[in-house]
């Protein structure tokens, strides 16, 4: 994953789903992290520990030290290789407590992304 960029690793995120992309896009313009995004089509998925069906149920961010997160602490991550506002927050996401309700958050979230803004039908979980 690194290139000599300077990217310590990358984010996996669903591109039939457009809640995903549009947040992709969103965290492209507004924050400055080390870690790049890429859809998970076309990823050396098992490579890395994953499955299809785990990359279409949430987000993954794979380090290159081979460490993966999923879900809520994959955006934890992404924060913590951010820049000196973001730091903290990812920080925060990963301690007990807030990490349970990132969580969650991230479970409603995604399970109802199809419904958001930016969402289609191809943003469904379960298809």
């Amino acid at each position: 994953m690194t290139t000599g960029s300077g990217r310590s690793g990358v984010f996996l995120y669903d591109p039939d789903c457009g809640f995903c992309t549009a947040s992709v896009e969103f965290l492209r313009r507004h924050l400055r992290s080390s870690i790049d995004y890429a859809p998970y089509v076309g990823h050396d998925l098992a490579g890395v520990g994953l499955t299809e069906d785990q990359c279409r149920r949430q987000a993954w961010v794979v380090l290159d030290d081979g460490r993966t997160a999923g879900g809520a602490m994959a955006f934890a991550e992404v924060l913590s290789h951010g820049g000196p506002a973001a730091m903290p927050i990812g920080r925060l996401l990963r301690a007990p407590g807030a990490r349970q309700v990132a969580q969650a958050v991230y479970r409603f979230v995604a399970r109802h992304r199809h419904r958001l803004p930016g969402g289609t039908g191809g943003c469904r979980t379960d298809r």
